[in-house]
């Protein structure tokens, strides 16, 4: 494949990342199906419950039953690999859920504002950010490319290549 950067042509291997469905099941019931590349579902799972307002927290996660296969754990929560299926992930709440999700629960890389009904959902159960780090303005494009290279190296071992997005980095 041939890349353009700093000016000129080169010739790399392309790697392609595999994506896959995964069935999220709430306390033994169908919710959504989601493509994702697969690891971290555990993760992936419990952050979209988060960000759509049916949990609050890591403890509101009563269990999930996943497949040995996925071969995932998480210290904060009880995992069950019981599940025969590969790529389904059934999460039990402790109680009732804060809110069943009025929308197709769309999941992808992107920030979760796509799908959403209105914008104050996106406000809902948020509550202002208390006093934290200051960092001066000049110092985040140099974060945001150390991100980058991070991301890329990350990728690189995990998928023995990289994915490129259309824009090229």
């Amino acid at each position: 494949m041939k890349r353009w950067a700093a000016g000129k042509w080169s010739e790399s291997p392309d790697a392609v990342v595999m994506e896959e469905p995964l069935q999220l099941l709430l306390d033994g019931e169908p919710l959504s199906v989601v493509m994702r590349t697969p690891g971290n579902d555990i993760e992936l799972t419990i952050g979209l419950l988060y960000a759509e307002g049916v949990i609050q927290s890591a403890k509101d996660v009563k269990a999930v039953r996943i497949s040995a296969e996925a071969d995932e754990r998480e210290s904060a929560i009880d995992v069950d690999s019981s599940v025969v299926e590969s790529n389904v992930i059934d999460v039990h709440l402790a109680k009732p859920p804060g809110r069943r999700p009025e929308r197709s629960m769309l999941a992808s890389s992107a920030c979760g504002v796509c799908g959403a009904v209105m914008i104050e959902d996106l406000r809902r159960g948020l509550s202002p950010l208390g006093e934290g780090p200051r960092v001066q303005a000049s110092v985040l494009p140099g974060l945001v490319e150390l991100a980058r290279q991070r991301d890329r190296q990350a990728r690189r071992r995990a998928h023995g290549g990289e994915h490129w997005h259309a824009r090229g980095d």
